[in-house]
């Protein structure tokens, strides 16, 4: 078919379908996950959180991780190489036995969204906690593995009673059974949004029902105590597969996130400034409102670490554009939401030029980070009108300007 024509026709029926991630909903009363506690010396843990309310503190407000709700638990009576990931409040805590040490992060986790957390442990070295792939927390190590307690608890510190409310997905543990290493800052940043390129232990919780959450590297498999089939619910945070790019950026000019069909052109830059660009190749949980069409066979998360910059974004999209989106490049509009948001879209700008032969438009002037997607904006009353002597198969609206063309072959 011609690019030239009957888009009218075939853009109302674009449609891409959202992938169905799973989660599991903990009660805060009794529930969680048990598997066995196979961790190396070095290991991360990462998983994505949505807590629905603070977990507990010591008498000051603060407190160590084992005074919070488990999250990733595997504590013991007593002094013993032993952690403990729990949620302190509204911070994210990491006890580690071997030597003592307690890490908090500085974030605030309790706040109605989605959130990925990540702790690298490096033996006889260093504590990392990282939140949404932000430095925001360290410490030292012990030189022991982590293992007095044979089992992990996911939402639950039994020892004490304290059990974590809210929901829970996509647990891995890198460092296990022989299994991956500790991760870097980069990593973490561009796997957060992706369900591939795992290869230590991963909880996608995705089952839909029964009281197996399975393991699908290392078949270390969890069982769910107090749970039901009405605790696996849809996550509705930003996560599919795809791919993911980082530049570490210093100057003006444009940079290419390889992979991602996103080009940057900055105009302005505050120093260097760390970007992760991801594409998901899938519909969100939810698309932008009103009269417009919506490219949704993917949509992508950019971040930021550090710094402010303005710059000029092109997405090339899977989807076809045509002629008559060159000739009126207004009529695509680029929407946004924070970058782990599940709600609703805002429209920040509009096109400056599409180059239709590469399916590539163009938004000018961004200085946001977070979740993209582009639609188009399209009159829903049927053209009407007379062609030019110059195109006489032209029909105008106020709106809009369609073409159609004698041969669509």
């Amino acid at each position: 078919m011609s690019k030239y024509g009957f888009f009218i026709v075939l853009f109302l029926f674009v449609s891409s379908v959202y992938s169905q991630n799973k989660c599991l909903n903990f009660d805060g009363v009794n529930d969680y996950v048990e598997i066995n506690n196979e961790t190396l010396l070095d290991f991360t843990i990462e998983l994505w959180i949505k807590p629905s309310e603070p977990g507990p503190t010591d008498f000051w407000g603060g407190g160590n991780a084992y005074d919070g709700d488990g999250i990733v638990w595997s504590d013991v009576q007593g002094g013993a190489n032993d952690f403990v990931l729990g949620l302190v409040g509204k911070k994210i805590a990491f006890w580690d036995g071997s030597n003592n040490t307690n890490v908090t992060g500085s974030f605030d986790v309790v706040d109605g969204q989605w959130h990925h957390v990540a702790v690298v442990r490096q033996g006889n070295s260093h504590i990392y906690i990282y939140v949404d792939g932000n430095l925001c927390g360290q410490g030292t190590a012990g030189s022991y593995r982590l293992i007095a307690n044979s089992k992990i608890h996911f939402g639950g510190n039994t020892l004490d009673g304290k059990y974590y409310k809210g929901y829970m997905d996509e647990v891995r543990i890198w460092g296990i059974d022989g299994y991956g290493i500790s991760r870097t800052t980069q990593e973490i940043r561009e796997r957060m949004y992706l369900n591939t390129g795992v290869s230590g232990g991963n909880w996608d919780m995705d089952e839909t029902s029964g009281n197996t959450a399975y393991d699908h590297v290392t078949a270390n498999h969890g069982t769910l105590i107090n749970m039901d089939n009405s605790d696996w619910i849809t996550a509705t945070y930003p996560f599919g597969s795809g791919s993911s790019y980082s530049i570490a950026i210093s100057g003006t000019g444009t940079h290419t996130f390889t992979g991602t069909n996103l080009e940057m052109n900055f105009t302005a830059l505050s120093g260097t400034t760390d970007f992760t660009v991801t594409k998901i190749n899938s519909a969100p949980n939810t698309l932008p409102s009103g009269n417009t069409t919506v490219f949704d066979n993917q949509y992508w998360v950019v971040n930021k670490y550090g710094g402010t910059f303005t710059a000029n974004m092109s997405f090339t999209l899977s989807e076809e554009l045509y002629y008559s989106d060159q000739a009126s490049p207004w009529q695509l509009k680029l929407y946004r939401r924070d970058s782990n948001s599940d709600g609703g879209w805002v429209w920040v700008s509009s096109g400056s030029s599409v180059n239709y032969s590469t399916n590539t438009v163009t938004f000018p002037s961004g200085n946001s980070t977070g979740q993209f997607i582009v639609a188009r904006l399209y009159d829903s009353t049927a053209p009407s009108g007379s062609g030019t002597s110059a195109n006489p198969y032209q029909i105008a609206t106020l709106s809009n300007l369609y073409w159609v063309t004698l041969n669509s072959s």
